[in-house]
């Protein structure tokens, strides 16, 4: 069992399709769709805290 903390979000129909076309990607083959949107999640939270660093 895992310590994560459990949220229900509500993906508009263009997200979702864009979390599928990275789940068929190379680089998102084998994810859970649960675990590739907390990647993208994570990578997008990356960019932004660099982007704020620039500013």
């Amino acid at each position: 069992m895992t310590d994560m903390r459990r949220v229900t979000v509500s993906i508009p129909d263009d997200l979702d399709k864009m979390v599928e076309k990275f789940r068929s990607s190379d680089s998102g083959k084998g994810f859970s769709y649960s675990e590739a949107v907390r990647r993208l999640l994570e990578i997008g939270m990356k960019a932004d805290a660099r982007g704020r660093k620039k500013r």
